[in-house]
Formats: C-alpha cells, sequence, structure tokens
C-alpha cells in the first residue's frame, strides 16, 4: 500500500494487490491488481493483471482488465484485453484492445529470446 501523503518516484514490483493513495512516480509492475484510490495518483508506466482506477494516471497502461470508476483519470495510452469505463469517467489517449494470452505468450517469448 502506498499510504495518502506519500510519494514514491522509482520502480516497483509486486507479486500480489498493490493499493495507492499516495502519489507514485515511475514504473509499477504487479502480478495481480493494483487500485489507484480516489486520493491516488500515478505518472509512469503500469502493467498489471487488473488495474482500477478511481483517481489520477497519467503514462501507458499494460493490463488484461482496465476499470476506470466514476472519478477516475487516465491521460495516456492503453493496451487491455478488456476496458470498462462508469459514467463520470475520464480516459484521454490512445487504446489498443489485445487478447490477454496472445500478451502474455509475447511476453514470455521476449523472455526467452
Amino acid at each position: 500500500m502506498v499510504a495518502a501523503n506519500s510519494v514514491i518516484v522509482g520502480e516497483l514490483a509486486v507479486s500480489d494487490h498493490l493499493l495507492i493513495d499516495g502519489r507514485v512516480e515511475g514504473r509499477i509492475r504487479a502480478d495481480l491488481q493494483v487500485s489507484i484510490g480516489r486520493t491516488g495518483a500515478v505518472q509512469g508506466e503500469l502493467s498489471a493483471r487488473h488495474v482500477i482506477v478511481c483517481g489520477r494516471f497519467e503514462g501507458s497502461i499494460n493490463a488484461d482488465r482496465l476499470e476506470i470508476v466514476a472519478g477516475g483519470s487516465i491521460r495516456g495510452d492503453i493496451t487491455v484485453g478488456a476496458l470498462t469505463m462508469e459514467p463520470g469517467a475520464h480516459f484521454t489517449g490512445t487504446s489498443q484492445f489485445s487478447r490477454p494470452a496472445a500478451r502474455a505468450d509475447s511476453q514470455a517469448a521476449g523472455r526467452h529470446s
């Protein structure tokens, strides 16, 4: 958890769930879920299986599933398998849709090259 009023600059790698109520600048990689809370703000790159945005995000997201809830805001580029936007959510940028299995295979192939 990144608590409210906290600032982290750099790279985070987590194998479980991550809740961000503070500010993160940099790269985040999570095996499972990243939730950006209403007071949370992220600037940089984010890669996770499932991303929920209630706060603000600016940068690029790569996820199997992305949810932007009412009041949540994304500005940047997204590559997702599935996207859900509630009324009142904001997204400005470019989007690409891909099958999660295909993306996982290409990432695994890249590691073995």
